[in-house]
């Protein structure tokens, strides 16, 4: 009995260790050679807002719940490191939902949401293609139907 729930412990542990966020892939990449890394605040996010003058007011607010808005970009990546970032990205732990996953010409784009309840902490959208791979990742409060609002941005 001692080895069935030693062996249960130990697999339960391996699969918690596994579980990957989007923490651990910007940790992992942010100071690798070749990425750019920046962080938008808020504040920042909301004066970019208040400059544009064709923004509704729908997507003024959808704006005003985005905590923070981090960008992870790769130039002349090779393609082992374009393939440990999507082999990452892949490998999410459940709390994420895929919206979309596309692939065309090359290049690849996956767009996967943090549910958080019964609203959304995190968007991620991840674009790679031979030579480049960037990552964007918005931390807010979102709900379900203003994901529209979020895709109308370009965002």
């Amino acid at each position: 009995m001692k080895k069935i729930l030693l062996t249960l412990a130990l697999a339960l542990t391996c699969c918690w260790a596994s579980a990957i966020n989007s923490d651990d892939l910007f940790n992992k990449f942010k100071d690798a050679e070749n990425a750019q890394f920046m962080t938008i605040p808020q504040e920042m996010l909301a004066m970019a807002m208040a400059q544009n003058q064709g923004t509704d007011e729908a997507q003024k607010k959808v704006t005003e719940k985005i905590n923070s808005l981090d960008i992870l970009q790769f130039e002349n990546a090779d393609a082992a490191t374009i393939k440990q970032v999507v082999d990452m990205v892949n490998d999410f732990d459940d709390t994420y939902e895929e919206l979309v996953r596309s692939s065309e010409d090359g290049e690849q784009v996956i767009i996967k949401m943090k549910r958080d309840g019964e609203s959304y902490s995190e968007m991620l959208i991840f674009q790679a293609d031979a030579k480049e791979c960037a990552i964007v990742r918005m931390n807010g409060n979102f709900a379900p139907d203003e994901l529209n609002q979020l895709s109308k941005m370009g965002m």
